[in-house]
C-alpha cells in the first residue's frame, strides 16, 4: 500500500511524540541542521547517535541551536526533524512544551532520571 501523503504513515515530527534524542534515534527519525546566517546557508545531515554519545540518551533536541562549524561564521545552527522518509520537515526551534514534559515524565516513573537542560 502507499500513499502520496506520507504524514499519513506516521506523525510529523513533534515533542509530544519524541522527546529526547534516545527516543528519536528509536523512532528512525532523520535531523538537518542549518545556519541561519545570511550569506552562509550552511546545511548538515545530523547523526542523532554521535549526538547521543556527545549530550546522553536523555538531552531533549528541541529548543537546541549549535555554533555553526563553518569557519569565519558567527552563526547558529538550527535543527528540523522528518519522521519518514518524503514526510514534512518541522522545526525544532521551540523549546519543550509543558505537555511533553509531563508526558515524558510520566512515561519514566519515579526510577527515571531527571531530564538534562
Amino acid at each position: 500500500m502507499s500513499t502520496k501523503r506520507p504524514d499519513v504513515i506516521r506523525p510529523p515530527p513533534s515533542d509530544l511524540i519524541c522527546l529526547t534524542l534516545s527516543e528519536m534515534h528509536v523512532a528512525r527519525w532523520t535531523l538537518r541542521g542549518t545556519c541561519g546566517r545570511a550569506g552562509c546557508g550552511l546545511a548538515v545531515k545530523v547523526n542523532i547517535a554521535t549526538l547521543i554519545r556527545i549530550y546522553g540518551p536523555d538531552k531533549p533536541w528541541w529548543g537546541e541551536r549549535t555554533p555553526c562549524p563553518r569557519e569565519g561564521c558567527d552563526g547558529q545552527i538550527t535543527y528540523w526533524a522528518q519522521s519518514i522518509r518524503g514526510g514534512s520537515w518541522r522545526s525544532m526551534s521551540g523549546k519543550p512544551s509543558q505537555a511533553a514534559l509531563h508526558r515524558w515524565a510520566a512515561a519514566r516513573g519515579e526510577f527515571g532520571g531527571k531530564m538534562t537542560p
